[in-house]
């Protein structure tokens, strides 16, 4: 008889197991997702919309652990029962629009985000996410006029401050870009990616002290950032300072070994070098990781040439045109006839 009343237990949700009801769950739920304990999250959500089939604030936050771990199908699913159980819940509407944007379902994205205004006009998280779905389909100029209305309402927006700067990089305004990020640092000093990211446009516009400079500050407030010492690499590669470029390189690797852009990085200064041989190893690593990084192709391409491997660097040249490479195009026309 033990064994089958285990065995009976173990059929019901463990909410229910020790006494607890709908609303307990769905705390418990809560403080996983907020832990980003995504999976154990959609596990106590789902008891507490089978003790209580009606929880409309279950299924809305089911479907925010589903979108957190990329699952948009099923993300939509949940705010779409969110939305049925309560046709008036902006929160719903805002959360399916961003998992409709994940699914390249841009229309009906964007009329999720009307919605939620439609429904909650104060609600200025939304004009950020209309913002990445805009951003989304390459649509900057949009993306910008939506954080610049989340501004309006609210100038200490983090996020807004953040993708508007973000937005007007890609739209190649590195200017405003940098300004944007100089009135964030003033609202919000402590933020290491506000300095990440005007470093990176400082390093678009060539100013690569000034770009060395933000990146250490960055470094100083997230120590063990791999990606600012990889980028703080390059910047200090074209002062030149290949040491101190290879340092950051190598710290960047120690941090995290999957980096590319750092074997990218050490090859480039291994070929500056005319160590040819350490140079091909890097590049090889660089592409063994991200097989599409074309101007590794290139690199290694032009570093088999130099060492009068004609066939194998018009392989990789035309690997590299196959990427879009446009150096690669004319290596390839005159040295691969």
């Amino acid at each position: 008889m033990k064994s089958l009343f285990l065995i009976s237990l173990l059929s019901l949700p463990i909410c229910w197991v020790f006494g607890q009801n709908a609303q307990k769950c769905f705390q418990n739920g809560k403080m996983k997702l907020e832990s980003n304990d995504f999976e154990g999250a959609i596990v106590d959500f789902t008891q507490a919309i089978s003790l209580n089939a009606a929880f409309d604030s279950a299924f809305c936050k089911r479907g925010l652990a589903h979108y957190s771990l990329h699952q948009n199908e099923e993300a939509v699913e949940d705010y779409s029962m969110a939305i049925v159980l309560n046709p008036r819940y902006a929160a719903a509407y805002n959360n399916r629009g961003l998992a409709r944007s994940e699914l390249k379902e841009y229309a009906q994205a964007l009329a999720d985000c009307a919605k939620a205004l439609e429904l909650e006009p104060s609600y200025i998280g939304v004009y950020v996410n209309m913002g990445l779905i805009h951003e989304d389909q390459g649509k900057y100029k949009e993306a910008i006029q939506n954080y610049t209305l989340a501004l309006k309402k609210d100038p200490l927006n983090e996020d807004a401050w953040h993708n508007r700067a973000a937005a007007k990089f890609k739209a190649g305004d590195m200017q405003g870009a940098i300004e944007d990020c100089d009135k964030a640092i003033q609202l919000f000093p402590q933020d290491p990616e506000l300095y990440f990211n005007r470093a990176y446009a400082l390093f678009e516009m060539g100013k690569y002290p000034s770009s060395i400079l933000d990146y250490n500050k960055a470094i100083q407030l997230q120590p063990n950032w791999a990606e600012a010492y990889s980028n703080r690499g390059f910047a200090k590669y074209y002062m030149p300072d290949l040491q101190g470029s290879l340092s950051d390189f190598d710290k960047a690797i120690e941090l995290d070994p999957t980096k590319e852009k750092a074997y990218f990085g050490r090859g480039e200064i291994q070929f500056d070098r005319k160590n040819y041989v350490k140079a091909l190893s890097e590049y090889t690593r660089a592409l063994t990781l991200d097989p599409t990084f074309a101007e590794a192709f290139l690199s290694r391409a032009n570093t088999y040439w130099e060492m009068g491997k004609k066939e194998e660097a018009c392989l990789d040249w035309n690997k590299a045109m196959g990427l879009g490479d446009k150096e690669a195009k004319k290596n390839h026309a005159k040295n691969c006839r």
